[in-house]
């Protein structure tokens, strides 16, 4: 049995939407803000933590702000139950198949207010200890001991190198760079005595924050050239990533390809502008299912060297 699809609506920054998860491993990624943590927490409110104790509660201010709707939803579908499961979640199961289970909350969103727990479909209760059996591990992050355990032996962290993001000739001061001014600590710049690119700013301060923490044995930063989208491209992923582009922007084909056709930092530049106002949520869900149905498209995809090494040190 695995988590198949988490529906919400009207939940924190979600105003209707449903993820929808892989049967072995699922990776949330996106921009600050977006919703990935937000999605994490809908699971971990209609699902038990596996000890029993919440950290959790649904909340007033949960609801969608300035919402015209009052409460919220969520939903978890179960898939792929096994027949000792199918037995033990009857009462939660969709159909006759009894192949999927779903559970869901309703919360009116007023202060004291409680949500109220269904199965299979809104209004029916499921029988006692039927929702217990499914439930959540909730990780956080921890590198020193707390109480004599240790979760997290090493981190790694990738974090794009957004050399080309500036408005001017020169890259944007970013929040990091401000931190490390602020507390009076001085950078080097590169072996070539250029300014160094925000990405690689970055990695120096985490590695710098590492080595003062005497933790520089288990903490691994990589970082790229450019952002995402102009790695990507770089890689050789140009029709493809051309594709889910223009199925969202369908006048801005000649766009793409004037920006597409220049090289180095000039493509950057133009990539990052073709980008700056555009839902980078949707080009990101339209590229994945393009990459999942490549044996049908005839489209290839390369993993940029910065993305692969950062799998390889995660899996080391």
């Amino acid at each position: 049995m695995y988590l198949k699809t988490v529906a919400l609506r009207n939940f924190r920054s979600f105003d209707e939407g449903e993820v929808e998860l892989q049967k072995d491993l699922t990776i949330f990624v996106g921009e600050n803000s977006g919703g990935k943590s937000n999605a994490i927490d809908a699971i971990r409110l209609v699902t038990q933590p596996l000890g029993g104790r919440r950290e959790i509660y649904c909340e007033p201010t949960d609801v969608r702000f300035q919402s015209p709707t009052k409460g919220f939803d969520l939903e978890a579908t179960f898939s792929d139950l096994s027949v000792g499961q199918q037995g033990r979640l009857i009462t939660a199961s969709t159909d006759a198949s009894l192949s999927e289970a779903r559970f869901g909350i309703q919360y009116a969103g007023g202060l004291g207010d409680r949500p109220s727990l269904w199965a299979g479909k809104p209004g029916n209760l499921p029988e006692p200890g039927c929702h217990d059996m499914v439930r959540h591990v909730y990780v956080n992050l921890l590198t020193r001991q707390i109480n004599e355990a240790r979760i997290a032996e090493r981190v790694v962290v990738m974090t794009d190198g957004d050399h080309g993001v500036g408005q001017g000739d020169d890259d944007e001061e970013d929040a990091d760079a401000a931190d490390e001014e602020d507390d009076g600590e001085e950078i080097e710049p590169g072996a070539d005595g250029e300014q160094l690119i925000p990405g690689e700013r970055r990695k120096r301060a985490l590695e710098a924050l590492a080595k003062t923490n005497g933790a520089e044995g288990i903490l691994s930063a990589i970082t790229s050239r450019y952002s995402l989208e102009s790695e990507l491209l770089e890689a050789g992923n140009g029709a493809i990533l051309r594709d889910a582009y223009v199925s969202l922007h369908k006048r801005s084909g000649k766009k793409w390809d004037k920006a597409a056709a220049l090289e180095g930092d000039a493509r950057a530049k133009a990539i990052q502008k073709l980008f700056k106002n555009a839902r980078k949520g949707d080009f990101a869900q339209t590229l994945a299912d393009l990459i999942e149905k490549i044996p049908e498209n005839g489209h290839t995809f390369a993993v940029p060297k910065y993305i692969a090494d950062t799998i390889r040190e995660v899996v080391a």
